[in-house]
């Protein structure tokens, strides 16, 4: 363990340019460790500042680093116009070393990026790599973009040589029978070696502790009917799909219900509160910490494509159409027609976008439930966390030295998952 502590540490640390895709899948592997380890210490850094919004474990806390978004000419920039990109880098490069530094994580997980946004987590993976115990774990979404795309982005951010030096494996949070990253994409064989396909990651149980939110399960009971849902994920890119959807003929029974996402500009908002005036089968919800209330009470789903969105539709089972977002990656098509060709969803091209596609969708009858998605995937990858953790620990470390001892190593062995009472499941 950790030099000041005997508690485990554990941080995680996604880079957060665009959405909140990225800082949900940490939020989930953070809870799902939190309820299960004995009273670790978990810390999560992010340029989400909508991270602090989520409901966690009182073993979890967060550091924000400036946040980034994406530029018009497809490089970045800081979402604080005070800033420069270069000044935005430097103090985020800067907070990441002293974290690693103050920290001392037993266990270091990065989301998607192994070196961070130009190369801001380098300096940090170094330093870590002078610490004696910390393991560190590279962590990807089942599908990155076409194969041709990503072994070019690979290239030019140096993803292998990266993971060769600092990373001792590769989670990848999906189903290997489903989509094999290391075939598909050609990676070398040095860092097949180190990838572990988990399973994806089931949102279905709550993420704060195993115990739902009372307002967020009542907020929903004055919505009549079945509910039509339709959610975009951070709301960034989401604008087309909202307000098509805003504009649908909902069947008599059923209401319709918008949720915005932080990062929906607020004209788009505005504009979507005010066709609800009008509209009496029409809600707008601007940002939910607990979507999953919202999704199990829903009839139907139209969402986008994105990795969390699909994990909680698939653990919930519900009757859903994608819409997959196609720039300027194409993950979310490739995810959706897949999954389309297993009959776990239906998928709309977003060239065929319209609100009377989406209309005819809704008032179709479902002649059969959709098939069970566990009877096709493994979502287990929640429950298979603490093993992996344990696992990795007891594994020397990559690199020529290892740091630890044998001995050394068998003293950090991780305690024993609590009972379910305790983990309050």
């Amino acid at each position: 363990m950790s030099a000041t502590t005997d508690k485990l540490r554990i941080l995680l640390y996604s880079h957060d340019t665009v959405g909140l895709g990225h800082i949900r899948r940490n939020q989930s592997i953070a809870c799902g460790l939190a309820n299960c380890l004995h009273d670790p210490a978990i810390l999560m850094v992010s340029g989400a500042r909508q991270c602090t919004l989520f409901e966690m474990p009182k073993s979890i806390d967060f550091v924000t680093i400036p946040s980034l978004r994406k530029a018009s000419t497809g490089g970045y920039e800081a979402r604080n116009p005070a800033l420069s990109l270069g000044e935005a880098m430097a103090l985020r490069t800067e907070i990441l070393r002293s974290v690693i530094t103050s920290f001392q994580p037993d266990v270091f997980i990065a989301d998607k990026v192994p070196l961070g946004v130009y190369g801001e987590l380098e300096p940090a993976l170094k330093t870590l790599r002078q610490q004696p115990y910390a393991r560190c774990v590279l962590g990807l979404r089942d599908i990155l973009d076409e194969p041709e795309q990503t072994q070019m982005d690979w290239e030019a951010n140096e993803c292998n040589r990266a993971i060769k030096d600092y990373y001792d494996e590769v989670w990848v949070y999906g189903d290997q029978g489903f989509y094999d990253a290391g075939r598909e994409y050609h990676l070398p064989a040095h860092v097949q070696r180190k990838m572990v396909y988990t399973g994806y990651l089931d949102r279905s149980v709550p993420q704060n502790g195993g115990v739902a939110n009372e307002s967020a399960v009542n907020l929903f009971d004055d919505i009549p009917g079945r509910i039509a849902l339709c959610m975009v994920g951070g709301g960034e890119d989401g604008a087309h799909v909202a307000s098509t959807f805003a504009r649908c003929k909902f069947p008599q029974d059923m209401t319709g219900v918008v949720v915005t996402g932080p990062y929906m500009p607020e004209p788009l908002r505005d504009h979507l509160r005010a066709v609800a005036l009008h509209h009496p089968q029409l809600r707008v919800i601007d940002f939910l910490d607990q979507p999953e209330a919202l999704i199990r009470r829903a009839d139907r789903v139209v969402s986008m494509g994105g990795y969390n969105t699909v994990c909680e539709l698939l653990a919930f089972e519900k009757d859903a159409l994608v819409i997959p977002r196609v720039t300027p990656r194409r993950e979310q098509l490739i995810r959706a027609e897949r999954l389309q060709a297993l009959q776990l969803l239906d998928m709309l091209h977003p060239n065929l976008l319209s609100a009377q596609a989406i209309s005819d969708w809704l008032a179709a009858p479902r002649t059969q439930a959709p098939k069970r998605a566990r009877r096709h995937l493994n979502l287990n990858g929640l429950d298979q966390l603490p093993t992996l953790v344990a696992n990795l620990l007891e594994r020397p470390r990559c690199g020529k030295s290892s740091g630890a001892s044998a001995g050394s190593i068998q003293s950090m062995a991780i305690p024993a998952c609590r009972t379910e009472s305790e983990a309050g499941l």
